[in-house]
């Protein structure tokens, strides 16, 4: 289930000191989909597929924790759909993926098993990309719960 909520409950761990985030700092997400929403509705009067889903406890899609549900609401779409909005918005100055959740699909059938959803070498990045602390989480069939940090974190 996705629901929408006026911010992620995530507030940065770390202290970012050469960005704007800091320790305590909330998810910039929620504020930055809300100002794509008005602009979209200004110039077309319409704001589809605009939506920042939110996990029961919460947090956006790109901190949430919670596999399933990640899978479920399409994350790596949505991360994709985010690096288009990005890439576009004149404000933004570079990517910044800090403490995002990073969650890999379940194969729909054997041809797919061992398939990325997302490579990173496979995008073009025109503006700095900052990759700080992140978490990727993919359950295996004994743990459906388990996160770990990546080997190339």
């Amino acid at each position: 289930m996705s629901q929408e909520s006026p911010g992620c409950a995530h507030t940065y761990t770390a202290d970012y000191s050469h960005r704007t985030k800091g320790v305590g700092v909330r998810c910039p997400y929620p504020a930055f989909y809300e100002r794509l929403r008005s602009d979209a509705s200004r110039a077309s009067g319409s704001d589809t597929d605009l939506e920042l889903p939110m996990d029961e406890s919460g947090l956006c899609i790109f901190h949430s924790r919670d596999a399933e549900w990640k899978r479920e609401n399409d994350f790596g779409k949505r991360l994709v759909q985010l690096l288009e909005f990005l890439e576009i918005d004149e404000k933004t100055q570079r990517y910044d993926f800090a403490e995002f959740v990073f969650v890999g699909n379940l194969p729909r059938s054997e041809t797919e098993a061992g398939k990325p959803v997302f490579r990173f070498k496979d995008h073009r990045f025109p503006k700095a990309v900052y990759l700080t602390c992140l978490l990727y989480t993919s359950p295996s069939p004994r743990d459906r719960t388990r996160s770990r940090m990546p080997s190339s974190a």
